[in-house]
Order: C-alpha cells, then sequence, then structure tokens
C-alpha cells in the first residue's frame, strides 16, 4: 500500500484542499486532515468521504501535535513544510506520534534543481512557490536532497526512497537532487 500512495503523491503534489485524502479514503479506516489555510479546509470539507474524518486548522511548526505517542500508522504531508515556522519541532513531533514501522511520506520543492542554480548564477532568487511575482509567497525554508537526506537520519528516520514528481520522473529519480524540481521522501520510524 505504501509503494501505491507513494506513487499516487507524485501526480497530487500541488492539490491541498483535500482531494488527495478524498481520493485515497478507501485506503484507510479514518483520516485528519490539518492545514493552517482555512479555504483549503473549507474545500476538504465539502467532500463526502463515507469515513471518519476530522480536519483540524493548526501550525504543527509553533506548537506539539495534540495525539498520545504511537498513534498514527501514516501521515503525509504534500507542498507545507516550506512554510513551517520550526521543522525540528514538527520533526520531532511527527517521529513521536507515529507507531514504530510507521511512514511519514512528504513532498518539498527542491532549490537544488538545475535551472533554479542558473537563476542563482544570473543573479536571480528563484521561486519554488506558485505566485509569477515577488518574493517566494511566504516561504521560509528551502530544502535539498543532501540536506534533508542528513536531517531526516539525525532526527531517527529511515529513508526508504527518494524521488520527484512530473514527467520523466523515473529518469529524473537516477539524480533527483539536480533534475527534480521537488522531493519526494518516503521515511520509516524504525524505533
Amino acid at each position: 500500500m505504501i509503494e501505491f500512495l507513494y506513487k499516487l503523491l507524485k501526480h497530487w503534489e500541488k492539490h491541498r484542499d483535500g482531494q488527495f485524502l478524498y481520493e485515497n479514503r478507501h485506503k484507510w479506516q479514518n483520516v485528519i486532515g490539518v492545514d493552517i489555510a482555512s479555504e483549503c479546509l473549507r474545500q476538504a470539507k465539502k467532500r463526502k468521504y463515507d469515513m471518519p474524518t476530522k480536519f483540524i486548522r493548526a501550525d504543527y511548526g509553533r506548537k506539539k501535535i495534540p495525539y498520545n505517542s504511537f498513534y498514527f500508522d501514516l501521515i503525509v504531508s504534500i507542498a507545507t513544510l516550506q512554510y513551517v515556522y520550526d521543522l525540528d519541532l514538527l520533526f520531532d513531533e511527527v517521529y513521536r506520534v507515529l507507531k514504530k514501522g510507521g511512514r511519514f511520506i512528504f513532498e518539498v520543492p527542491n532549490i537544488a534543481v538545475f535551472w533554479r542554480r542558473i537563476q542563482f548564477l544570473f543573479g536571480r532568487l528563484p521561486a519554488t512557490s506558485q505566485v509569477t511575482e515577488g518574493w517566494d509567497a511566504g516561504v521560509i525554508h528551502y530544502f535539498t536532497y543532501y540536506d534533508l537526506y542528513h536531517f531526516l537520519r539525525k532526527k531517527g528516520f529511515k529513508i526508504e526512497k527518494v524521488s520527484c514528481s512530473g514527467i520523466f520522473d523515473k529518469l529524473r529519480e537516477k539524480w533527483v537532487d539536480l533534475l527534480g524540481a521537488d522531493l519526494i521522501f518516503v521515511c520509516q520510524k524504525t524505533i
């Protein structure tokens, strides 16, 4: 099932309105959707999930996750970690609330993709969000494969797979740090 979800995430990386949860509703017994954006939550709540579903407006980059340790089998984050205030807090909390063997699958933009590197060379600040003008839409953190890989290992996660989304993704997986506009990590809690 994890492989299926991973493949599906590669095609849903920009849908933050509950679409990913909705399309996979038959995979879980219950779902908790979290977002800081009220509009995304409003859109997600409109769908009929046919299962226990709860939506929470929260910023877990500023406070602890209000669930017991070893509570979740799976946590998925799509295009949100770049906006999280305290990544140390969030990753510690994700690790805490995952069951042993639980998985954390997330997608973030890759600042080191070759065309963003070229923009830097020409004195331009590359955008990783979907804005067309101005600063990078409130992005707080920029990610590279190397730094994320070592950060996750330090936090105790076993990295099972790293990839990217989009066309020719299998080819770009060979050198994801240079060719992937985003990075998709599949991590497991081992302890």
